[in-house]
């Protein structure tokens, strides 16, 4: 079986950032200054502290 007209995507070209949460999982707004993990569209999830 052969599919005609797919592409293959790279993980980068359809990351889209989701949502973030806080370290209990709460969905939040960005905030500077506090630990929040940022989880995208495919799968990943960041660690961030914005300064």
């Amino acid at each position: 079986m052969s599919f005609v007209g797919v592409e293959k995507f790279t993980k980068d070209e359809f990351k889209e950032l989701i949502m973030v949460v806080d370290a209990l999982g709460r969905k939040v707004e960005v905030k500077r200054g506090l630990l929040q993990f940022y989880i995208y569209s495919d799968g990943s999830v960041e660690k961030r502290v914005l300064r």
